[in-house]
C-alpha cells in the first residue's frame, strides 16, 4: 500500500508533526504522540481532504487506552470496493 506525501503533509498540518508511520502489506497505520486519541474535529478535518481514517483502540493494563489510526485515500478504497463487487 502507498500513501502520497501530500496526504501525510495534510495530516501533519491538522494534527502536528509528532506521529509515527507503520506500513503493512495492505494498510498504513499512524500513531500520534504517545498513542494519543485524535479529537472529533481533527478526524473530521482529515476526512474533508478525501482521506479515510479509522480509529483503532487498544486497552493496555498499565497505560489505559491506546489509539492508532488506519488511513487510506478515497480513490484507493473505491478501487478496492469495485474489485470486491466484480
Amino acid at each position: 500500500m502507498r500513501v502520497d506525501y501530500r496526504t501525510l503533509k495534510t495530516i501533519a498540518e491538522i494534527c502536528g508533526n509528532d506521529f509515527d508511520i507503520t506500513f503493512s502489506s495492505d494498510k498504513v497505520y499512524l500513531r500520534f504522540s504517545y498513542w494519543q486519541k485524535l479529537s472529533e474535529t481533527q478526524l473530521e478535518q482529515i476526512k474533508q481532504h478525501s482521506i479515510v481514517i479509522e480509529e483503532n483502540e487498544y486497552e493496555d493494563d498499565e497505560c489505559g487506552y491506546l489509539y492508532s489510526y488506519t488511513i487510506w485515500e478515497i480513490q484507493e478504497s473505491q478501487d478496492k470496493r469495485l474489485q470486491l463487487e466484480l
